[in-house]
């Protein structure tokens, strides 16, 4: 059969004629009806039947297909029975026509692609209420969002190669958009597999026109590179290059690039390293090929080519190859260009050897000069900077001593180890680590291998059986504190197979992710077991449990389970239930976060078991958290399986300002000595907190209205990322015509924004830390809008057509100092020249998915990525830290009175005059209040002053007003507290 069906190439012909001459062995040896091959050849249960008569008189194709009806059942049923077999004619599973089949392997290949839409699972187990599972239409069958218009039919009919809603998935952003499909969105190995996906075939371009950008870049506008797909605009195709007559080539971002913006070079005269003189370009005569002269820029861009290679015509080359920027030496009389790199390698590229004239003796200054004409180094991304702009206010003065953190920590230890390993060791152990062991009498010798968790053996050849977790935690406040985690892997019967501990400090971690190994207790593992994943966090600081999550094992046939998790902390630690369907003898019945129908038992320390009725002893070191007779939770500060080990790096002094010290380290017994993290106080900043934070003190001019709250947004540069740009939103006390503002924010722009208008209050080439400024709000800072700076021809114009016009409101404008669209934020520069950036008008205020607050209060963060503080801002008729409070069906009481008074997050000694003034009155009330009682008491307990009927009454009285006095101060210290973020609970 293995000749007839020609599943190996090995295989001869005249090899097979001496095994079976003419076929007649299958007659002589083979049944009526056989399998063959003798096993299944697909997906475990998809078999071929064979018909010997027909084998031998016809083309040696199968003539049956049998296969598991359960998992095919909800598009394949079968049509005949063979063998206790479950099968269908070749030709009833919509096969094409036989004989286009010329191998084995095709037909295999055609069959797998039917039957890949069956079930895996029989019975139809399959989670379908997970987040990330979609449901196939008219089946059982449940698969992964992540598998959807893959270009793999997944499903029986085929639903999941025309899902329409693919651009909003979680993963949209790595998928591939066709260019005029906004909801289809493709993942990537559609891109170039040789067949047409999109509408347009834009997945089968050439892998130029793919690096090509959807979006508007201010920045690669007019640069002289085609970097945007095609446009149609009004019956005409636009790019980021056409229509260019307004715009100023020799702007910030073109500047000496090397790369040629302006048709005459303008933009790359005049700058460092140039041997020429100013407003000359470098050239080589074609008269006089030995050696690099100088052309003047009036001669550059005219349209005659005066230079070797177009060197001063640099746009020849561009137009006629736009997507290759190699292709950027021109050669003379042939109209063609050729690669730079192609120039003097002894082959005459161009048709009268221009590529080769002036190859005799190549200086450096002939390669640099050759070398600048391709466009090849120009960076993709070119990002948001500043540049030759007037610094605002005028007094702001950059102290470049509090821009570098004065903290100097201990240089690390480094040891010099040696490399040279002997060649037949280098990789006797795989990926452990080969080490020589040498008894104590220096006669024997041996080398042993130390494994990483996940191997074992003698070299380190075998894989442990394990669950790979990865784990990344994220919380909506508290993120100063010091957490620990806790990950167990237990079975069924609550017994812990493995367990491993990480410590997670958010402004340090919020973007980690911790990979951790959970090996099975026994090789192989049970299989008669099942397995989950538990854990448990605590604060580090009081060792205090916050929650748990559980994570079952849902494919315990996998040697290796990966298990992928994010876990968002609660903002409160969760509280025991009391309706627990199982007794926790010594311990408390708790529920899990992500499954609130499941509880379990958190057991006391000194006892264990799954309803905590197993005492153990305990050898943790004094105060730290006993779990199990192996498990300690070390305190803050100590480390170590028992927790007997101090932390060095933090015995001493070293952040300053109250900030505590915390060592880096994720891993039990994985220290940095000299590695440290200071958690610093309120006000404070800096790697040592030596850093005060930078006060903005805000003025309003006569003339501009003071509303009741404003935003104020922080931009800050990179020059090799993305600008950051953070909002904040702060109310105005209705008797104050300033504002102060306190942030640890690193910025280098700072706009205020008034209803819809927008204020430009700080602007810096440098960033701003540690600052002290005092700015103003005045209407010649007013930022216009784009409908107010074109006329209504322009204002109303496609974006790629509007922003070509943007240098002109910053030219004919010298007051102008900044303007505005839906997308961009722009500045005028000393020279005049517009400078823009995306700017988020619209901004959702939820701490990007975190937000704490209740009430529909509003989320503000002093970081989008590793936030070290947040804050609520509170709708009307709320308030406290997160907005819990609420004062709607209060008259007149105390809270609506000075609730709104008091400022979050700012010590007593700098809250507003009238709550200092209410806090002096209370304590007096309550002093004098007190002393009338206790008088009061001491004169109305005689019974002469009782023998009169009001005496009575007076006594009571005077006891009814010293605890109205109590409850008085305590409501006061209470509100106090929890408006300035003292209390959380």
């Amino acid at each position: 059969m293995d000749c007839l069906v020609k599943i190996s190439d090995d295989i001869s012909d005249e090899w097979c004629d001496q095994f079976c001459l003419k076929k007649k062995c299958i007659l002589e040896h083979c049944p009526v009806l056989f399998e063959f091959p003798p096993v299944p050849i697909l997906f475990g249960h998809v078999r071929l039947m064979y018909e010997s008569a027909k084998v031998v008189s016809t083309i040696s194709l199968p003539s049956y297909v049998c296969y598991n009806e359960v998992l095919c059942k909800d598009f394949l049923p079968a049509t005949v029975h063979l063998n206790d077999s479950t099968c269908r004619h070749i030709d009833q599973i919509g096969l094409r026509e036989i004989s286009k089949y010329k191998s084995f392997e095709s037909l295999v290949k055609e069959i797998k692609e039917i039957f890949r839409t069956c079930t895996i699972i029989p019975n139809g187990t399959y989670d379908c209420n997970h987040a990330n599972a979609y449901r196939c239409e008219n089946s059982t069958k449940c698969i992964s969002k992540y598998r959807l218009v893959d270009g793999i039919k997944d499903c029986p009919f085929q639903d999941d190669e025309t899902f329409n809603a693919s651009c909003t998935l979680n993963d949209s952003h790595s998928r591939f958009q066709c260019f005029n499909d906004e909801k289809r969105c493709f993942v990537p190995l559609i891109v170039g597999n040789k067949y047409v996906d999109c509408p347009e075939g834009d997945d089968e371009e050439p892998q130029v026109l793919l690096q090509k950008q959807h979006h508007i870049y201010f920045q690669t506008i007019c640069d002289g590179q085609e970097d945007l797909i095609p446009i149609t605009i009004g019956e005409r195709n636009e790019t980021d290059e056409t229509e260019c007559e307004y715009w100023a080539c020799n702007s910030t971002y073109n500047r000496c690039d090397g790369i040629w913006a302006c048709y005459n070079g303008a933009d790359e005269v005049n700058c460092e390293g140039s041997t020429c003189p100013p407003l000359q370009h470098m050239c080589v005569f074609p008269s006089d090929r030995n050696k690099v002269q100088c052309l003047p820029i009036n001669r550059t861009g005219d349209g005659v080519i005066d230079c070797i290679g177009g060197s001063d015509e640099r746009q020849y080359c561009r137009t006629l190859h736009s997507d290759d920027k190699l292709l950027r030496f021109y050669c003379s009389n042939d109209s063609k260009c050729i690669d730079t790199y192609d120039l003097c390698n002894g082959n005459s590229d161009c048709l009268f050897a221009d590529d080769e004239q002036f190859c005799g003796e190549l200086t450096t200054e002939f390669k640099t000069h050759f070398s600048s004409l391709n466009d090849f180094d120009k960076p993709k991304s070119v990002y948001f900077v500043l540049h030759n702009i007037l610094t605002y206010p005028p007094n702001l003065i950059s102290n470049p001593s509090q821009r570098i953190s004065a903290s100097v920590q201990s240089p690390l230890t480094k040891t010099a180890f040696n490399t040279n390993f002997r060649s037949d060791w280098a990789w006797r152990c795989n990926r452990g680590i080969d080490i020589r062991v040498r008894m104590s009498d220096y006669t024997n010798e041996s080398h042993n291998c130390l494994c990483p968790p996940s191997y074992y053996g003698d070299t380190c050849q075998y894989q442990n059986q394990r669950v790979s977790v990865t784990l990344q935690l994220r919380v909506a406040s508290a993120w100063r504190t010091l957490f620990t985690a806790l990950i167990l892997l237990i079975n069924h019967e609550g017994k812990i197979e493995s367990h491993d501990q990480i410590e997670y400090l958010p402004i340090r971690d919020c973007q980690t992710k911790f990979h951790i190994y959970l090996l099975y207790s026994t090789r192989p593992k049970d299989y008669t077991n099942n397995y989950s994943v538990h854990i448990d966090v605590f604060n580090k600081f009081t060792l205090k449990y916050h929650a748990s999550w559980t994570f079952p094992i849902l494919f315990p046939f996998l040697p290796v389970y990966p298990l992928a998790i994010q876990l968002t902390l609660p903002i409160l630690p969760l509280e025991p239930v009391q309706d627990c369907p199982f007794p926790c003898v010594h311990g408390q019945c708790t529920k899990y976060t992500n499954t609130q129908n499941t509880s379990f038992c958190r057991c006391d320390p000194g006892w264990s078991g799954s309803q905590c009725t197993i005492q153990h002893r305990c050898n943790c070191a004094l105060g730290s958290l006993c779990i199990n007779p192996l498990i300690c939770l070390c305190p803050y500060g100590t480390f170590g399986s028992r927790c007997f080990l101090r932390q060095q790096p933090c015995q001493s002094d070293v952040c300053s300002n109250n900030g505590r010290c915390v060592a880096d380290y994720v891993r039990p017994g994985v220290v940095n000595a000299n590695e440290y993290t200071c958690i610093c106080s309120q006000g404070y900043t800096g790697s040592r907190c030596e850093l005060r934070e930078t006060r903005i003190d805000l003025s309003f001019m006569d003339s501009v209205v003071i509303p009741e709250s404003l935003f104020i947004h922080f931009i800050e540069t990179q020059a090799h990322s993305p600008h950051i740009q953070t909002i904040l939103l702060k109310r105005i006390p209705l008797d104050q015509a300033s504002l102060t503002i306190y942030t640890s924010i690193i910025f280098n722009i700072a706009f205020v924004q008034l209803q819809n208008n927008y204020y430009l209050i700080i602007l810096s080439e440098l960033p701003m830390i540690a600052a002290n400024i005092s700015t103003q709000i005045t209407l010649s800072q007013q930022c216009a809008s784009v409908q107010d700076s074109f006329d209504g021809s322009i204002a109303n114009q496609h974006l790629l057509r509007r922003i070509k016009h943007y240098h002109i409101p910053c030219q004919h404008r010298n007051e102008l100092v900044c303007f505005y669209d839906d997308i961009h934020m722009c500045l005028c520069d000393l020279s005049r020249h517009a400078n823009c950036f995306k700017f988020e008008h619209n901004a959702t205020h939820d701490c990007y998915g975190l937000n704490p607050c209740e009430n529909e209060g509003q989320c503000f963060q002093d970081d989008p990525k590793c936030p070290s503080s947040s804050i609520c801002v509170c709708d009307k008729c709320f308030y406290g830290t997160r907005c819990q409070f609420s004062t709607k069906g209060f008259s007149l009481s105390l809270d609506v009175i000075l609730g709104y008074q008091i400022r979050p997050n700012v010590p007593l000694s700098q809250q507003f005059t009238v709550v200092k003034v209410a806090i002096v009155f209370t304590i007096t009330i309550y002093v004098l209040g007190t002393i009338n009682g206790l008088m009061s008491i001491i004169t109305f307990r005689e019974k002469e002053t009782r023998t009169v009927g009001c005496g009575l009454y007076l006594l009571i009285s005077s006891i009814t007003s010293i605890i109205t006095m109590n409850v008085l101060l305590l409501k006061v210290c209470f509100l106090v507290a929890s408006q300035m973020g003292l209390i959380t609970s």
